[in-house]
Protein backbone atom coordinates (compact mmCIF):
# COMPACT_ATOMS: atom_id res chain seq x y z
CA UNK A 1 0.00 0.00 0.00
CA UNK A 2 1.16 3.17 -0.90
CA UNK A 3 1.72 5.76 2.03
CA UNK A 4 0.09 9.57 2.09
CA UNK A 5 -0.07 12.18 5.01
CA UNK A 6 -3.27 13.34 5.62
CA UNK A 7 -4.23 16.14 7.61
CA UNK A 8 -7.67 17.76 8.28
CA UNK A 9 -9.27 21.15 10.50
CA UNK A 10 -12.35 20.06 12.48
CA UNK A 11 -15.06 22.18 13.76
CA UNK A 12 -18.46 20.88 15.74
CA UNK A 13 -20.49 21.75 11.78
CA UNK A 14 -17.49 19.64 9.80
CA UNK A 15 -16.73 16.09 11.09
CA UNK A 16 -14.91 13.59 8.95
CA UNK A 17 -15.71 10.27 7.48
CA UNK A 18 -13.32 7.25 6.65
CA UNK A 19 -14.91 4.93 4.58
CA UNK A 20 -12.49 1.97 4.00
CA UNK A 21 -14.06 1.47 0.53
CA UNK A 22 -11.20 -1.22 -0.87
CA UNK A 23 -9.10 -2.34 2.59
CA UNK A 24 -8.23 1.63 3.43
CA UNK A 25 -6.39 1.45 5.88
CA UNK A 26 -6.07 5.19 8.59
CA UNK A 27 -3.80 5.80 11.16
CA UNK A 28 -4.63 8.68 13.49
CA UNK A 29 -1.35 10.34 15.12
CA UNK A 30 -1.95 13.87 16.45
CA UNK A 31 -4.37 16.58 16.99
CA UNK A 32 -3.73 20.06 17.99
CA UNK A 33 -5.98 23.31 18.28
CA UNK A 34 -5.42 25.86 15.98
CA UNK A 35 -3.83 29.20 16.58
CA UNK A 36 -7.36 30.92 16.05
CA UNK A 37 -9.04 28.42 19.01
CA UNK A 38 -9.26 29.79 22.71
CA UNK A 39 -11.42 27.43 24.11
CA UNK A 40 -11.37 23.52 25.56
CA UNK A 41 -12.27 20.85 22.46
CA UNK A 42 -12.80 17.16 22.40
CA UNK A 43 -12.16 15.00 19.56
CA UNK A 44 -14.27 11.99 19.26
CA UNK A 45 -14.71 8.52 17.57
CA UNK A 46 -17.82 7.29 16.47
CA UNK A 47 -19.06 4.30 14.65
CA UNK A 48 -22.84 3.17 13.83
CA UNK A 49 -24.54 1.62 16.28
CA UNK A 50 -22.04 2.31 19.40
CA UNK A 51 -21.60 5.00 21.86
CA UNK A 52 -18.90 7.79 20.76
CA UNK A 53 -15.42 7.43 22.28
CA UNK A 54 -13.55 10.50 23.39
CA UNK A 55 -10.22 10.15 22.40
CA UNK A 56 -8.49 13.14 22.80
CA UNK A 57 -8.93 16.55 24.81
CA UNK A 58 -6.86 19.66 24.60
CA UNK A 59 -6.94 23.20 25.69
CA UNK A 60 -4.61 26.24 25.63
CA UNK A 61 -2.42 24.90 28.52
CA UNK A 62 -2.33 21.15 26.66
CA UNK A 63 -2.75 22.38 22.81
CA UNK A 64 -1.24 19.06 21.38
CA UNK A 65 -1.89 15.45 22.02
CA UNK A 66 -0.50 12.38 20.72
CA UNK A 67 -2.52 9.44 19.52
CA UNK A 68 -1.82 5.77 18.12
CA UNK A 69 -5.08 4.30 16.39
CA UNK A 70 -5.34 2.35 13.53
CA UNK A 71 -8.76 2.18 11.42
CA UNK A 72 -9.76 -0.73 9.03
CA UNK A 73 -13.35 -0.03 8.52
CA UNK A 74 -16.05 3.10 8.39
CA UNK A 75 -15.71 5.44 11.36
CA UNK A 76 -16.26 9.34 12.06
CA UNK A 77 -14.05 11.64 13.66
CA UNK A 78 -16.24 14.42 15.17
CA UNK A 79 -15.01 17.60 17.82
CA UNK A 80 -17.05 19.21 20.34
CA UNK A 81 -16.51 22.42 21.88
CA UNK A 82 -15.97 25.86 20.18
CA UNK A 83 -12.98 26.69 18.04
CA UNK A 84 -10.79 24.72 15.36
CA UNK A 85 -8.43 21.24 15.78
CA UNK A 86 -5.79 20.42 13.80
CA UNK A 87 -5.94 16.43 12.67
CA UNK A 88 -3.08 14.22 11.57
CA UNK A 89 -2.15 10.99 10.61
CA UNK A 90 -1.25 8.33 7.82
CA UNK A 91 -3.49 6.76 4.84
CA UNK A 92 -2.52 3.51 3.48
CA UNK A 93 -4.28 3.64 0.33
CA UNK A 94 -4.12 5.01 -3.42
CA UNK A 95 -7.01 6.61 -3.11
CA UNK A 96 -9.72 7.16 0.11
CA UNK A 97 -12.51 9.00 0.81
CA UNK A 98 -12.88 11.27 3.97
CA UNK A 99 -16.55 12.72 4.16
CA UNK A 100 -19.82 12.04 6.13
CA UNK A 101 -21.45 12.39 9.78
CA UNK A 102 -21.97 9.03 11.05
CA UNK A 103 -21.40 9.02 14.86
CA UNK A 104 -19.02 5.48 15.59
CA UNK A 105 -17.07 3.75 18.22
CA UNK A 106 -13.94 2.57 17.61
CA UNK A 107 -13.99 -0.85 18.41
CA UNK A 108 -16.56 -1.51 15.70
CA UNK A 109 -13.81 0.64 13.16
CA UNK A 110 -11.75 -2.20 13.97
CA UNK A 111 -8.87 0.46 16.13
CA UNK A 112 -6.21 -1.95 16.13
CA UNK A 113 -3.41 -1.81 19.22
CA UNK A 114 0.62 -2.81 18.63
CA UNK A 115 2.10 -5.02 21.04
CA UNK A 116 5.70 -4.98 20.44
CA UNK A 117 8.54 -6.89 22.03
CA UNK A 118 11.49 -8.03 21.44
CA UNK A 119 12.70 -11.72 20.25
CA UNK A 120 13.91 -13.83 22.94
CA UNK A 121 17.74 -15.19 21.75
CA UNK A 122 18.54 -18.49 22.22
CA UNK A 123 20.58 -19.73 24.73
CA UNK A 124 24.34 -20.56 23.73
CA UNK A 125 24.43 -24.43 23.31
CA UNK A 126 27.44 -26.16 25.78
CA UNK A 127 30.04 -28.12 23.29
CA UNK A 128 29.83 -31.81 24.83
CA UNK A 129 32.91 -33.08 26.36
CA UNK A 130 35.54 -35.07 24.72
CA UNK A 131 34.65 -38.63 25.03
CA UNK A 132 37.78 -40.98 25.51
CA UNK A 133 39.92 -39.04 28.00
CA UNK A 134 41.88 -40.70 30.88
CA UNK A 135 41.16 -39.35 33.99
CA UNK A 136 44.60 -38.47 34.52
CA UNK A 137 44.94 -36.39 31.16
CA UNK A 138 41.64 -33.90 31.81
CA UNK A 139 43.69 -31.25 33.21
CA UNK A 140 46.26 -30.92 30.73
CA UNK A 141 43.57 -31.20 28.42
CA UNK A 142 41.90 -28.14 29.02
CA UNK A 143 44.69 -26.54 28.56
CA UNK A 144 46.34 -27.59 25.39
CA UNK A 145 44.72 -29.44 22.54
CA UNK A 146 44.11 -33.12 22.43
CA UNK A 147 46.65 -33.63 19.59
CA UNK A 148 49.13 -31.88 21.41
CA UNK A 149 48.72 -33.87 24.39
CA UNK A 150 48.83 -36.89 22.38
CA UNK A 151 51.88 -35.95 20.55
CA UNK A 152 54.29 -34.64 23.84
CA UNK A 153 57.14 -36.25 25.18
CA UNK A 154 55.51 -37.30 28.40
CA UNK A 155 52.44 -38.92 26.43
CA UNK A 156 55.03 -41.17 24.68
CA UNK A 157 56.99 -42.33 27.93
CA UNK A 158 54.58 -43.14 29.95
CA UNK A 159 52.84 -45.20 26.83
CA UNK A 160 55.90 -46.88 26.19
CA UNK A 161 56.86 -49.81 27.37
CA UNK A 162 60.41 -49.95 30.22
CA UNK A 163 63.18 -49.59 28.33
CA UNK A 164 65.22 -53.26 28.57
CA UNK A 165 69.25 -52.92 29.21
CA UNK A 166 71.29 -53.03 26.22
CA UNK A 167 72.84 -56.32 25.87
CA UNK A 168 76.68 -56.22 24.76
CA UNK A 169 78.06 -56.94 21.46
CA UNK A 170 79.47 -60.43 21.25
CA UNK A 171 82.96 -60.30 20.23
CA UNK A 172 82.11 -62.44 17.14
CA UNK A 173 79.68 -59.86 15.67
CA UNK A 174 81.11 -57.06 13.30
CA UNK A 175 81.49 -53.79 13.92
CA UNK A 176 79.32 -51.08 12.12
CA UNK A 177 81.33 -49.96 8.88
CA UNK A 178 81.96 -46.23 8.72
CA UNK A 179 80.76 -43.96 6.13
CA UNK A 180 82.19 -43.12 2.91
CA UNK A 181 83.61 -39.81 1.68
CA UNK A 182 80.26 -39.09 -0.83
CA UNK A 183 78.30 -39.99 2.23
CA UNK A 184 79.39 -37.34 4.21
CA UNK A 185 79.17 -34.78 1.30
CA UNK A 186 75.67 -35.32 1.07
CA UNK A 187 75.09 -35.49 4.79
CA UNK A 188 77.01 -32.11 5.19
CA UNK A 189 75.47 -30.19 2.36
CA UNK A 190 71.92 -31.27 3.36
CA UNK A 191 73.02 -29.63 6.88
CA UNK A 192 73.97 -26.33 5.11
CA UNK A 193 70.62 -26.15 3.03
CA UNK A 194 68.80 -26.28 6.24
CA UNK A 195 70.36 -24.24 8.16
CA UNK A 196 70.22 -21.60 5.39
CA UNK A 197 66.48 -21.77 5.41
CA UNK A 198 66.10 -21.86 9.16
CA UNK A 199 68.46 -18.25 8.81
CA UNK A 200 65.80 -17.03 5.79
CA UNK A 201 62.69 -17.66 7.36
CA UNK A 202 64.06 -15.75 11.15
CA UNK A 203 64.78 -12.83 8.42
CA UNK A 204 61.74 -12.80 7.20
CA UNK A 205 59.69 -13.36 10.39
CA UNK A 206 60.45 -9.45 11.60
CA UNK A 207 59.59 -8.09 8.74
CA UNK A 208 55.75 -9.76 8.58
CA UNK A 209 55.60 -9.54 12.28
CA UNK A 210 56.32 -5.67 11.58
CA UNK A 211 54.20 -5.15 9.06
CA UNK A 212 50.93 -7.28 10.73
CA UNK A 213 51.50 -4.76 13.34
CA UNK A 214 51.04 -1.80 11.02
CA UNK A 215 47.81 -3.09 9.63
CA UNK A 216 46.60 -3.67 13.32
CA UNK A 217 47.31 -0.27 14.07
CA UNK A 218 45.90 1.74 11.27
CA UNK A 219 42.57 -0.50 11.87
CA UNK A 220 42.76 0.25 15.64
CA UNK A 221 43.17 4.09 14.65
CA UNK A 222 40.00 3.96 12.40
CA UNK A 223 37.68 1.96 15.24
CA UNK A 224 38.94 4.49 17.74
CA UNK A 225 38.21 7.68 15.53
CA UNK A 226 34.33 6.01 14.68
CA UNK A 227 33.65 5.11 18.18
CA UNK A 228 34.93 8.52 19.38
CA UNK A 229 32.14 9.97 16.89
CA UNK A 230 29.41 7.75 17.87
CA UNK A 231 30.21 7.51 21.61
CA UNK A 232 29.93 11.61 22.41
CA UNK A 233 28.72 12.44 25.77
CA UNK A 234 25.49 14.46 25.68
CA UNK A 235 24.57 17.54 27.81
CA UNK A 236 21.78 16.47 28.97
CA UNK A 237 19.28 12.71 28.36
CA UNK A 238 15.86 12.05 29.38
CA UNK A 239 13.36 9.11 28.72
CA UNK A 240 9.87 9.88 27.65
CA UNK A 241 6.76 8.05 28.56
CA UNK A 242 6.57 6.55 25.00
CA UNK A 243 9.78 4.49 26.14
CA UNK A 244 12.49 6.68 24.00
CA UNK A 245 15.50 8.46 24.75
CA UNK A 246 16.26 11.97 24.06
CA UNK A 247 20.05 13.06 24.20
CA UNK A 248 21.01 16.91 23.54
CA UNK A 249 24.13 16.60 22.06
CA UNK A 250 24.41 20.64 21.32
CA UNK A 251 22.40 23.44 22.53
CA UNK A 252 20.55 26.22 20.14
CA UNK A 253 19.55 29.16 19.97
CA UNK A 254 16.06 31.04 18.69
CA UNK A 255 12.51 29.81 18.31
CA UNK A 256 11.20 26.72 19.68
CA UNK A 257 9.95 23.69 17.30
CA UNK A 258 6.06 23.37 18.20
CA UNK A 259 3.83 21.26 16.51
CA UNK A 260 2.19 23.19 13.61
CA UNK A 261 5.29 24.27 12.80
CA UNK A 262 7.46 23.88 9.17
CA UNK A 263 10.69 22.88 10.10
CA UNK A 264 13.91 21.74 8.13
CA UNK A 265 16.04 19.25 10.09
CA UNK A 266 19.37 17.80 8.87
CA UNK A 267 19.61 13.81 10.15
CA UNK A 268 21.73 10.60 9.74
CA UNK A 269 19.96 7.30 10.82
CA UNK A 270 21.57 4.48 12.29
CA UNK A 271 19.94 0.76 12.92
CA UNK A 272 20.69 -0.86 16.21
CA UNK A 273 23.64 -2.97 14.27
CA UNK A 274 25.08 0.40 13.74
CA UNK A 275 24.50 0.02 9.91
CA UNK A 276 23.59 3.25 8.23
CA UNK A 277 20.89 3.40 6.32
CA UNK A 278 19.70 6.91 5.57
CA UNK A 279 20.63 10.62 6.16
CA UNK A 280 19.86 14.05 4.63
CA UNK A 281 18.08 17.06 5.48
CA UNK A 282 13.83 17.42 5.31
CA UNK A 283 11.43 19.75 5.15
CA UNK A 284 7.76 18.59 7.17
CA UNK A 285 5.37 20.26 9.23
CA UNK A 286 5.99 19.04 13.05
CA UNK A 287 3.11 17.31 14.93
CA UNK A 288 0.84 16.83 12.13
CA UNK A 289 1.88 12.54 11.24
CA UNK A 290 4.05 13.95 8.10
CA UNK A 291 7.14 11.81 9.65
CA UNK A 292 7.57 8.97 11.90
CA UNK A 293 6.25 8.89 15.63
CA UNK A 294 9.27 9.36 17.12
CA UNK A 295 10.39 12.74 15.11
CA UNK A 296 7.08 14.40 15.55
CA UNK A 297 7.77 13.46 19.62
CA UNK A 298 12.12 14.01 19.66
CA UNK A 299 11.98 17.34 17.69
CA UNK A 300 9.66 19.17 19.64
CA UNK A 301 11.11 22.26 21.80
CA UNK A 302 14.36 22.10 19.62
CA UNK A 303 15.97 25.09 18.98
CA UNK A 304 17.52 26.58 15.63
CA UNK A 305 20.97 25.16 15.70
CA UNK A 306 20.43 22.46 18.61
CA UNK A 307 21.50 18.59 17.75
CA UNK A 308 19.73 15.53 19.37
CA UNK A 309 20.17 12.21 19.37
CA UNK A 310 17.53 10.18 19.50
CA UNK A 311 16.98 6.45 20.08
CA UNK A 312 13.50 5.57 18.43
CA UNK A 313 11.46 2.11 19.47
CA UNK A 314 10.23 -0.09 16.92
CA UNK A 315 6.63 0.82 17.51
CA UNK A 316 7.52 4.54 17.63
CA UNK A 317 9.27 4.11 14.19
CA UNK A 318 7.94 1.79 11.50
CA UNK A 319 6.50 -1.14 13.45
CA UNK A 320 5.80 -4.79 12.76
CA UNK A 321 6.63 -3.69 9.00
CA UNK A 322 9.61 -2.26 8.83
CA UNK A 323 10.53 0.01 5.66
CA UNK A 324 12.05 -2.93 3.37
CA UNK A 325 15.02 -3.33 2.22
CA UNK A 326 16.91 -0.65 4.42
CA UNK A 327 14.81 -1.26 7.42
CA UNK A 328 13.59 -4.63 8.61
CA UNK A 329 10.46 -5.13 10.73
CA UNK A 330 10.50 -4.46 14.74
CA UNK A 331 13.48 -2.57 13.88
CA UNK A 332 14.72 -0.19 17.06
CA UNK A 333 16.51 3.64 15.29
CA UNK A 334 18.79 6.30 16.05
CA UNK A 335 18.55 9.37 14.86
CA UNK A 336 21.52 12.30 14.86
CA UNK A 337 19.16 15.46 14.30
CA UNK A 338 20.17 18.92 13.86
CA UNK A 339 17.52 21.66 13.60
CA UNK A 340 18.15 23.94 11.01
CA UNK A 341 15.03 26.37 10.92
CA UNK A 342 11.77 26.99 12.33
Amino acid sequence: MQRQPWREILTERTPVQFDAVNGEIFDLRSCCLTPSSSQPMQLRCIIEGQEPLTVARVSLRSSSCRLSARFTGKATLAVSGQGELCVGGLLFSPESVMRGTKRVSPEAAGIVSQDIRPAKRAAPVKPAPAQGASASSKASADKQPASVAASSPKAKVAASPKAKPASSTPASQPAPSALTPEELKVRAKVAMERRAAEAAGKADKPAAEAEAAAEDASSGKNKKKKNKEKEAVPLARRTTATGMQIEVMKAGSGPEAMPGKSVAVKYTGWLADGTCFDKGEVKFRLGLGEVIVGWDEGLKGMRKGEQRRLLVPSRLGYGLTGNPPAIPPNSKLIFQAELLDC
